[in-house]
């Protein structure tokens, strides 16, 4: 009770505070992760998939960008599941799907126009291009098995809870009688 003789709203206590802060959490999280995504097209833009060096260009920029937004989107289910919003959930277990498949097509092609494109480098810049190189590939090579796995555990914590939902205002639920006054 206040000073007043009211009960205290429910965000008095740190964990009620925390639970207020989700939503914005959320919001921020979206931000950043459309951030993101902007990004890659607005590096690549205009689009010139017939010459080389613009695809292998294209293909590192996108395995470059890929583990923030994997991070951002990480932290977004946690929130999510934590705040109680199993759509949230769902749609990033979408976008960890979407991300598999879209790195399993990108992969071999940047494979491919990194072999062609080591060649048109000097011997100085050689070393660090293949590192690059390789790095970005096995970061792609790791991020496939993740992202299949973090997609299916957040579509199967996408389920809201057994009997989540069951309460005052929430109509008649069959099987069980209404409360006595």
């Amino acid at each position: 009770m206040d000073k007043q003789g009211l009960p205290l709203p429910p965000f008095e206590t740190p964990v009620g505070r925390a639970e207020e802060l989700i939503p914005a959490l959320l919001v921020l999280l979206v931000l950043f992760a459309i951030g993101g995504v902007v990004a890659f097209p607005a590096s690549i833009w205009p689009l010139q998939t017939d010459d080389v060096l613009w695809r292998e260009r294209a293909g590192e920029m996108y395995l470059m960008t890929m583990p923030p937004l994997v991070f951002t989107v990480t932290i977004m289910l946690i929130a999510g599941v934590y705040a109680g919003q199993y759509r949230v959930v769902r749609a990033g277990a979408v976008v960890f799907f979407l991300l598999a498949a879209l790195t399993v097509v990108v992969l071999p092609f940047f494979a491919l126009d990194f072999l062609a494109v080591r060649y048109t480098q000097s011997q100085d810049e050689l070393g660090g291009y293949m590192r690059n190189g390789i790095r970005l590939a096995a970061t792609g090579v790791v991020m496939i098995p993740f992202l299949i796995y973090a997609g299916r555990r957040a579509w199967y914590s996408g389920r809201p809870l057994a009997g989540a939902g069951i309460g005052e205002g929430h109509g008649l639920v069959v099987g069980r009688a209404p409360d006595a006054p």
